[in-house]
């Protein structure tokens, strides 16, 4: 186990640290960071923009520590709390188990086996490409399954083709990937570049077969490839060869000879082929061996044994004159969309019209104007049909190649698709505006759809938990993003805006800064075409919120004099003041706490000119507290700590004006850092109670656990295990209900280090 003192642990430690301020994790980070300069350095100390500041910063820091460390940090040392969790490795066996009919690619898989063993070294692996249909992707699984044998150490999947906008970018792939290999959600790193190199890390020397699957970029898959030669990497291209990659390139083409009877055989049966020989024949032959169309033509048959091989076979024949190029593809999703009643051609409008990831029942049915129950029947038979894929849950998804043809024989009445359309827009937007209601009801909004939330929520027979509702926007993150891009091409700018918005509870208690960007970047010029500078400095907050928790900080600096500007010309003082918050975060957290105090003034005389009897009165309270509050954080941060308790002290009294015990709780447990700052472990406990007294009746499990492990360092510098424990276990419950298993992981080491004491 690494030394938790040593350079090497700091410099990982503040490695995460650097690219987590904005966050939960890294605010309780900022503040053992400082206890640790005060206390271990004499001084003030800020985090490292780059690797040699980190370098000099973690050898000062060790020495120190060296020497031991304070009580107050003993058993949650910054550097074991803060470091990147070591975890057990797991067998990853990711493959799509889809594929139900094969017929031979023995030539596809003898050639990709000589590329595994070829002298030499450098990336192994091949780029496999060919046309929509011919079963691309499907070759690649089928070899990862008749060759798992050699991938003794698993074999890692990921579909990047997203949205039709938008790819799955390698961060979000590399994500998926840590997950899967054991990686604990909660210790994943939060950027693309500390992720490639944690899964190059724990990759090394496997014997791993990696496919990658309908990769539209070179850039997508640079940062997932490696050196080693027990790693075999298969990229399935969706736009032909990709020569920017180091691997092999091969195409994949129609199947030949007796392999497209031998597919349709293998579905329905010999007899049935065999029975109408020519008339089956000359069915198959229409399919031009792509494997999607016989397989579907298969299928169909099965289904449907009262019709006939001559009759359709007439039916492809005459919708083969006017399929262009003679794509066959094209030619089975006409055929299939034909066997559809209306009201499937109908329901289909709007999921072929926009490329949505994936989609519900409960969606579909607002989008049409049916019931669910309707739009579940219906679903089902399209899935039957082969046209679109159940994903479970009632959640289905169509492959963009069956979209892009379907697109080609739709309904083209272009007023009633923008209105089907922009329908489930709306069904998207009140789903984003109910989630983030939920997670974050406090927040002032510019948004009149949270007045119906709060009804809703306030109506609904079982309330979505906090915890619920962010997993729920999370699982719907992809769509709502898609839901943005279709409304900016539609010009619907409110709706662009106002689904980002509504993604505030997500971006700032979960994160996916990198994903949501282009998103906001979508909504700031949204809001410049519609004129709103309220809804801009609101966007603009937000972009300037997300560069700072990717350490963006030039950035993010660029955005909020962005956003001032927008509210200044606008005139709303909330605004305003909100603005000027961001600004004081932002020099806090990258350390230049100079402009702080007077960022903080500024905003604080704002807020006072705010009319009485104005809307924004209401949140004018709780913005003031928030302000004195990072008053408190800023004298922390410079060791005047009776300083930081007399601004938390104000802060709970204004947040106790505005009626909000859950920040008073929040206030507690920083003034409970301050006092174990001093030294003072007693006084800390009782904040500590108080505040855990407030988050058990709101059932706030996320902070409970953050109140309850500072409760029992509390314990144990009074010399109280017992006491520890009992806090312990408390956050292992909330970090269980919560899924964070590598915060759990710690809280086990430290009891059972309690117990054996």
């Amino acid at each position: 186990m690494i030394d938790p003192t040593s350079p090497e642990a700091f410099g990982a430690a503040l490695g995460v640290l650097a690219t987590s301020m904005v966050t939960d994790l890294g605010r309780r980070g900022m503040d053992e960071f400082h206890i640790l300069g005060h206390t271990l350095l004499k001084r003030r100390i800020s985090v490292p923009s780059g690797p040699m500041e980190r370098i000099r910063l973690s050898d000062e820091l060790s020495r120190a520590a060296s020497q031991g460390l304070p009580q107050n940090l003993c058993g949650a040392t910054f550097s074991r709390r803060f470091s990147p969790d070591r975890f057990e490795i797991t067998v990853p066996r990711m493959l799509p188990t889809g594929i139900r009919y094969w017929t031979n690619r023995t030539h596809v898989f003898d050639c990709l086996l000589e590329e595994r063993v070829r002298p030499g070294h450098g990336c192994r692996g091949a780029v496999l490409h060919g046309p929509m249909g011919v079963g691309v992707s499907s070759c690649a699984i089928a070899f990862g399954f008749q060759h798992k044998h050699l991938f003794t150490d698993g074999q890692l999947y990921a579909d990047l083709r997203g949205s039709g906008h938008v790819t799955i970018s390698a961060g979000e792939v590399l994500h998926l990937f840590l997950k899967k290999l054991g990686m604990p959600e909660d210790a994943i790193p939060p950027t693309p570049g500390q992720r490639a190199e944690e899964f190059r890390q724990h990759i090394a020397g496997r014997r791993l077969l990696v496919i990658l699957d309908h990769v539209s970029d070179v850039e997508q898959v640079t940062p997932l490839l490696t050196d080693d030669e027990n790693v075999y990497t298969l990229v399935v291209s969706s736009d032909g060869p990709m020569p920017g990659l180091p691997l092999k390139e091969m195409e994949i083409g129609p199947l030949d000879g007796r392999h497209p009877t031998k597919l349709v055989t293998s579905i329905t049966s010999e007899k049935h082929v065999k029975a109408n020989c020519r008339k089956a024949r000359t069915a198959i032959r229409l399919c031009g061996g792509y494997p999607f169309a016989l397989q579907a033509l298969g299928e169909h048959m099965c289904r449907h044994p009262q019709r006939s091989w001559a009759e359709v076979g007439e039916e492809l024949r005459t919708l083969a004159a006017d399929v262009p190029d003679g794509d066959s593809s094209a030619l089975m999703v006409r055929w299939l969309y034909q066997q559809l009643d209306v009201a499937a051609r109908q329901l289909l409008i709007p999921l072929v019209v926009c490329p949505w990831p994936s989609f519900t029942s409960a969606i579909v049915a607002q989008a049409v104007g049916i019931s669910e129950t309707e739009a579940e029947r219906i679903m089902s038979l399209i899935v039957d049909c082969g046209l679109a894929a159940s994903c479970g849950s009632a959640r289905y998804t169509i492959r963009e190649s069956v979209r892009r043809h379907l697109s080609d024989v739709l309904d083209h009445d272009t007023d009633r698709q923008e209105s089907t359309v922009r329908t489930m827009l709306d069904a998207y937007l009140r789903l984003a505006v109910h989630f983030d209601y939920i997670a974050l009801p406090d927040r002032w909004y510019l948004n009149t759809l949270y007045d119906e939330a709060k009804n809703r929520a306030h109506t609904e027979h079982r309330r979505l938990t906090v915890q619920e509702a962010l997993e729920g926007a999370r699982q719907e993150l992809p769509n709502f993003l898609e839901a943005v891009r279709t409304a900016h091409a539609l010009g619907e700018w409110d709706t662009t805006w106002q689904l980002i918005d509504g993604l505030w509870a997500l971006q700032l208690k979960v994160g996916f800064p990198d994903v949501l960007l282009p998103g906001i970047y979508l909504a700031i010029d949204a809001t410049q075409r519609c004129g709103h500078k309220r809804a801009e400095s609101r966007m603009r907050f937000q972009a300037a919120f997300a560069h700072m928790s990717l350490g963006q900080f030039e950035q993010a600096d660029g955005q909020l004099v962005a956003a001032l500007a927008a509210a200044e010309s606008e005139g709303n003082l909330l605004s305003r003041a909100s603005v000027l918050e961001g600004m004081a975060l932002l020099n806090l957290n990258r350390g230049t706490p100079g402009p702080v105090q007077d960022l903080i003034s500024r905003a604080l005389d704002l807020l006072d000119g705010v009319p009485e009897g104005t809307p924004d009165v209401i949140h004018t309270l709780r913005a003031r507290a928030l302000l004195i509050q990072l008053t408190g954080r800023e004298r922390f941060a410079a060791g005047e700590y009776n300083e930081a308790l007399r601004a938390y002290r104000r802060a709970l009294a204004e947040f106790d004006k505005a009626k909000d015990s859950y920040n008073q709780a929040r206030v507690r447990m920083r003034m409970a850092t301050v006092y174990r700052a001093l030294q003072q472990p007693a006084t800390a406990a009782k904040e500590l109670d108080l505040a855990l007294g407030v988050l058990n009746s709101q059932q706030a499990s996320q902070i409970r656990s953050e109140a309850a492990e500072q409760r029992a360092a509390c314990a144990r510098e009074l010399n109280r295990p017992d006491e520890a424990i009992q806090f312990l276990k408390i956050a292992l419950r909330d970090h269980d209900v919560g899924q964070r298993p590598a915060a759990a992981t710690k809280v086990r080491d430290e009891i059972e280090a309690h117990l054996h004491r």
